[in-house]
């Protein structure tokens, strides 16, 4: 390509500002690629029954990658679409009746109101730099967050769920040492590792890796969470969609967490 992508020199390695937006792109070019694939199929062989399936680009809870898991299992009939995109952009797909069935964080707008199903919760822990004054608690403080450099998914991805993440962290949608950081993965660690600002977390969805420079600290009572579930409507359903509903309503019962209160964290690196 003529091109560097990747910045070998760091560690971990890391894209470069030309690796972050070739990425952009290719992931353009897979997603209308999958849409082509799906138009000429139309549905796969040995299959009977087809579910388009709204997911997040930046990852699903546990509960609805194991709905999505045993749904595959259970009806080998089923032919499951996954399209991968924002909530937004999956929730307005669901109003056009594109999509059968959507994975979503609250809060969430949509121009009509679908049913919901809650799946889980997922608790904000935060990276911190191995050797910043904040790795010494094992509670951070909201107070103490406030004098910290905030890096955060850019706002306009999901306007709503964004600052329902930063309210429950901040008590406000405006922190004052706010920084939108693109590509907000595990890039992400690598600005934390540097000491550029401090990150959440959202567990267990994403996972405390053992990432060398970042440690991992809950945030002081109240806990703040997101919540994840399915959307749809009644009244434009694939024939399979009451099973899979079935299905998704028992192993999130199976899952059950409380509406608030601590969740069990794996991995996390305490003083």
């Amino acid at each position: 390509m003529g091109l560097e992508l990747f910045d070998r020199g760091s560690r971990p390695i890391s894209l470069t500002l030309g690796g972050e937006r070739f990425l952009e792109q290719a992931r353009l070019i897979v997603q209308l690629a999958d849409r082509a694939v799906e138009r000429a199929r139309d549905i796969a062989p040995g299959k009977s029954t087809i579910l388009k399936f709204g997911g997040s680009a930046i990852g699903h809870g546990p509960v609805a990658d194991e709905v999505l898991r045993e749904a595959r299992t259970r009806f080998p009939d089923l032919d499951v679409h996954v399209h991968l995109g924002t909530t937004p952009e999956n929730i307005l797909a669901l109003n056009r009746r594109a999509l059968d069935v959507v994975y979503a964080y609250l809060p969430f707008d949509s121009p009509e109101t679908p049913q919901y199903l809650r799946l889980g919760l997922m608790e904000l822990v935060l990276a911190i730099p191995e050797h910043h004054r904040l790795a010494r608690l094992e509670w951070v403080p909201r107070e103490e967050l406030r004098k910290e450099p905030f890096l955060a998914m850019p706002k306009g991805l999901n306007p709503r769920f964004a600052d329902h993440v930063l309210r429950s962290m901040f008590g406000r949608t405006d922190p004052p040492n706010l920084v939108e950081v693109s590509g907000i993965g595990a890039n992400r660690f690598t600005l934390v590792a540097e000491g550029v600002g401090i990150t959440a977390v959202a567990v267990p969805m994403e996972a405390l890796l053992p990432i060398r420079g970042v440690v991992y600290r809950r945030i002081a009572d109240p806990t703040p969470t997101i919540e994840y579930g399915l959307l749809w409507f009644d009244d434009h359903i694939s024939p399979a969609l009451p099973a899979f509903l079935e299905l998704a309503r028992g192993i999130a019962l199976a899952h059950e967490a409380p509406a608030s209160g601590r969740l069990a964290v794996p991995g996390l690196i305490s003083t």
